[in-house]
């Protein structure tokens, strides 16, 4: 998933004050996502956005589809991208003044802030896994485990460029800052 929060351009009549659109980028259905989404409304709506009035969402869905998401994303940033990946989305975003959200991945490639799990740690639990297995564990008999380690990463340069502060109670409860 990516979230891009694009100004919307005025068009042939001048508009009262610009609404910013967020695109959002599922790779899964709309369907699997219901709750994410949900609760990502429900998180606009508790710092002072209204869907339709102050904001407008633009959601786009891959169904599992990995092939889709480059056409999916050209059509919310409305830019031509020939290959789907971090760095190229933060180029883009940040060619388009574009403040970009997702993964740690996101921030550290150059968009404003990332937050999710810390891969290198679930790579290191996937080794417990993968222990059991070779001593003789069914792998239908393992437990199922959630993320336990997540990590938030902020991008002072990024959000320097965008003549953006970030509140220094967010700084403090960051992974990773980068400068």
């Amino acid at each position: 998933m990516a979230l891009a929060a694009l100004p919307v351009a005025a068009r042939a009549q001048p508009q009262p004050a610009k609404v910013p659109r967020v695109g959002f980028l599922g790779v899964a259905s709309a369907a699997a996502l219901t709750s994410r989404v949900e609760a990502f409304r429900a998180g606009l709506r508790e710092i002072g956005y209204t869907e339709g009035k102050n904001l407008v969402i633009e959601f786009r869905w891959a169904d599992g589809n990995y092939d889709r998401l480059p056409d999916l994303a050209t059509d919310l940033v409305r830019y031509p991208m020939l290959n789907l990946n971090s760095k190229r989305i933060t180029e883009i975003a940040g060619q388009k003044r574009i403040p970009l959200a997702g993964n740690p991945d996101v921030a550290e490639a150059g968009g404003l802030i990332g937050y999710g799990v810390n891969v290198p740690d679930m790579f290191r639990r996937a080794a417990y896994f993968v222990d059991k297995i070779l001593r003789g564990a069914k792998p239908g008999d393992l437990p199922v485990e959630r993320a336990t380690k997540f990590d938030l990463v902020i991008n002072l340069k990024t959000a320097k460029a965008l003549g953006l502060t970030i509140p220094p109670s967010l700084l403090g409860r960051a992974d990773e800052v980068i400068q």
